[in-house]
């Protein structure tokens, strides 16, 4: 099942990574429902993404096992434990712009974005689509210097 094709520009397998974590990252699975859920991020925020700024996205951050979470020092209610979020980059293009874009162009497609920076650079984009059982208002945020801070929407 790794190997389905979820929309033109996107594989499942893609959301089976890890950079620290490589060896974990080949041992994902994935079930119907969730192959399903990473569809839905892809036809709902992903492919507007790429069809928008015209450039491919890495899948930096997708499915993770509680075991890969712990080892990352993901949040313990992430719902990359879901398959309901994912990260992503976009070499060239200015990370803010695409983000601004997902808050204003895709408001009601996403329950959490979040722009990620290091050092006053962003890094990547976390996105995450709604979900059954979980508040689902709408939450953008800015995390910088270990801090997260509402994003205000200006842009």
């Amino acid at each position: 099942m790794r190997h389905l094709q979820l929309t033109e520009h996107f594989m499942l397998k893609e959301f089976a990574v890890s950079s620290q974590y490589p060896v974990l990252a080949e041992q994902i699975t994935f079930s119907y429902i969730e192959a399903e859920k990473f569809f839905l991020i892809c036809y709902l925020l992903l492919e507007p993404v790429r069809e928008r700024f015209k450039a491919p996205l890495k899948i930096t951050s997708g499915k993770r096992t509680p075991q890969l979470n712990k080892l990352i020092n993901g949040s313990i209610n992430s719902q990359h434990l879901r398959c309901e979020a994912a990260d992503f980059e976009i070499d060239g293009i200015y990370l803010l712009q695409i983000y601004e874009w997902i808050y204003h162009e895709l408001m009601g497609r996403w329950r959490q974005i979040i722009i990620y920076y290091e050092k006053d650079e962003a890094q990547f984009i976390h996105v995450a689509i709604p979900s059954l059982g979980l508040d689902n208002h709408p939450k953008a945020l800015i995390k910088e210097e270990g801090i997260y801070r509402p994003y205000g929407g200006v842009g």
